[in-house]
């Protein structure tokens, strides 16, 4: 609450959640320190203290001392896990109407790119603006959400009506009269080559999910050099496609043979 007005940041810990798909769960989330101590003793299960819990250098020590002053205002722990939990539900809906609204309006390309029509885009609240822009640009760029600050600078810049570019987490945003479009940043894709291991398979730059000959190199287009464009595909998109080199010779251009993206000797698919 100090630092900032972000129902996310608001909403806290979730009891449940995922990281890098596997499930969290914390069961013990909403139990007090006093309690759980009470616990072990009556089990006689002895337990470690951080010492860190008592450096008053830290700012969640400092808060947790002054507790006994906002008790006295009416704002105990009861209520402020109380504001947490109703602000996960609010920050739980406004994520799922900000899926519903990509899963309609952005239309997705094999080659990492999508685009929105401006005007169904500049129809939204600032509020599911800036969380579609988040959702969009962590799906086609690196992979993380910007922070608060920059998706609103990004949702200002889109709604002055100006086209150019931008560049925000690892994605190119694209303001043309009609359409924004978002795609990977070329220049900030790893350039080392990822090799192809013993299973034939491989997940590239976060993105694609590539089948191949185990051996095989894979490094992003703008590394590889110059070849030619594909005039439906834009420019920095094509930069930041994977090629694939193989043991036996020979280098594949997945996204630019036919524009087809499956060929026999490998698969190349947008990861979902």
């Amino acid at each position: 609450m100090a630092r900032t007005a972000s129902i996310d940041s608001l909403a806290g810990i979730y009891r449940h959640g995922s990281w890098k798909g596997v499930a969290l769960f914390r069961p013990l989330l909403g139990e007090k320190r006093l309690e759980l101590q009470s616990y072990l003793r009556a089990v006689g299960q002895p337990w470690i203290d951080d010492p860190s819990n008592e450096d008053e250098r830290f700012e969640r020590v400092r808060i947790r001392k002054a507790m006994p002053v906002l008790r006295e205002l009416g704002i105990g722990a009861e209520a402020l896990a109380d504001l947490a939990f109703r602000a996960q539900e609010a920050s739980q809906a406004l994520w799922g109407a900000t899926e519903d609204w990509v899963k309609l309006h952005a239309k997705e390309y094999e080659t990492g790119y999508c685009t929105v029509e401006t005007e169904a885009f500049a129809a939204q609240t600032p509020v599911l603006q800036m969380r579609i822009l988040g959702w969009l640009v962590s799906r086609y760029g690196a992979g993380k959400m910007p922070e608060p600050g920059e998706r609103e600078l990004l949702a200002a810049w889109l709604a002055t009506g100006a086209s150019g570019r931008r560049t925000l987490g690892g994605a190119v945003v694209v303001r043309r009269k009609r359409i924004v479009l978002i795609g990977r940043e070329p220049g900030r894709i790893d350039p080392a080559p990822v090799a192809v291991p013993a299973s034939g398979r491989v997940i590239w730059d976060g993105r694609f999910d590539i089948d191949a000959e185990p051996g095989s190199l894979v490094r992003p287009m703008v590394v590889a050099g110059p070849r030619a464009r594909r005039e439906d595909i834009p420019a920095f998109v094509q930069d930041s496609l994977p090629v694939i080199s193989c043991p036996g010779g020979g280098t594949i251009f997945p996204h630019l043979a036919g524009g087809r993206p499956d060929q026999a000797r490998f698969r190349c698919r947008l990861v979902n």
